[in-house]
């Protein structure tokens, strides 16, 4: 029995301090016996030398990385942020889901031998020439994890590479941690019929959540609903072609004002519109050939006292002529917490593929 015993403990301490030497784009060499992370998705701990967990250090920290989430009726973070002490850090933590460790390379401490451990030979070579102060590396005491490298030669230098870093952190955790909020909208799995249909009639592949229900249909234009503990989500998707003149970067906002007709109140000659009122966030992408122009912002409605946020999507198909527009957004009035369904939405569009 106590052979059992040791030899569990011998797995367990691999598991948690075993993975070394990872790399920029891979994972931890013993990544397949990692155990599970902890913390939710969009959470961030920073791990700080004792000496430089200061008022300056964290206001740098927050500064650079606590950035709002798109454009909300109530604003939210980016990311939930903890700091906590190098000293005060036991094993579990080291299993946190998002980890950033930063350290002066001047002042060759724990932090810095545990990076010495942790990257490869090329990696720190490339710490100790100054040529790399930031290492974004994956899955090294847990699966999945991202553990962040954050170095500079003097405690000035590290503040400003925190602050240049930051932007490329930001995206890295959110793009991994989008899978995780993709499981909770797939929690009850996909609408098979709906997926074998677009991609019959349209040679489009898309997986919605069979938790949406259709809610309208007319022609290609179809509306989803799904309803929420305080409120309702609802998700739009179309197939427009078009000849002649390619359409504007707006015609994502024209299009859903146009369907702003199949959501209404009791109150008469409602509808819903795009509000203006705080501007859009909108970003240009091309992959293969598609652009999307992704756009988000708030809604209301006309002649009544509703809104909410939306993200849309105008893709411009040039091979087929088309544009396929999808469009997600919330009426949850009682809801304080909405980024966790903006980001179920996002998930939910990144499924979306042009065969």
């Amino acid at each position: 029995m106590m052979r059992y015993s040791l030899l569990f403990i011998f797995l367990l301490s691999l598991s948690l301090f075993g993975c070394r030497s990872g790399n920029q784009s891979g994972e931890g060499p013993l990544s397949s016996i990692l155990p599970s992370s902890t913390g939710a998705a969009d959470e961030v701990m920073f791990v700080i030398p004792d000496q430089l967990n200061t008022d300056d250090t964290k206001s740098i920290i927050n500064q650079s990385f606590n950035k709002l989430y798109r454009i909300l009726p109530k604003e939210e973070s980016i990311f939930t942020i903890s700091k906590v002490d190098f000293s005060a850090v036991n094993s579990l933590m080291y299993r946190f889901r998002n980890i950033v460790l930063i350290a002066n390379t001047s002042e060759n401490g724990e932090l810095l031998a545990m990076a010495k451990d942790i990257l490869s030979p090329e990696q720190f070579a490339a710490l100790e020439s100054g040529d790399q102060s930031t290492f974004l590396l994956k899955n090294i005491w847990s699966k999945p994890q991202n553990v962040i490298f954050i170095f500079g030669s003097s405690d000035e230098a590290l503040k400003e590479n925190i602050v240049s870093s930051a932007p490329t952190i930001i995206e890295r955790i959110q793009e991994t941690d989008l899978v995780a909020h993709k499981k909770i909208a797939y929690l009850n799995g996909v609408n098979v019929k709906l997926k074998e249909q677009l991609k019959t009639y349209y040679n489009i592949e898309w997986d919605l959540p069979t938790d949406y229900k259709m809610a309208e249909n007319e022609g290609s234009f179809i509306s989803f609903r799904k309803d929420v503990p305080k409120g309702m989500i609802f998700i739009y998707f179309d197939v427009i072609e078009y000849s002649g003149a390619l359409p504007d970067a707006n015609y994502g906002i024209t299009l859903r004002n146009e369907r702003g007709k199949y959501v209404s109140s009791n109150v008469a000659n409602s509808y819903m519109s795009t509000d203006s009122t705080l501007g859009f966030i909108e970003t240009r992408t091309e992959r293969d050939g598609i652009i999307t122009y992704e756009t988000s912002g708030l809604w209301r409605m006309e002649n009544d006292f509703m809104g909410g946020p939306f993200i849309n999507q105008y893709i411009i198909d040039n091979a087929n002529n088309r544009v396929i527009l999808l469009d997600g957004f919330m009426f949850a009035p009682g809801e304080d917490k909405k980024k966790r369904y903006m980001r179920q939405i996002e998930g939910i569009f990144s499924t979306l593929n042009v065969l």
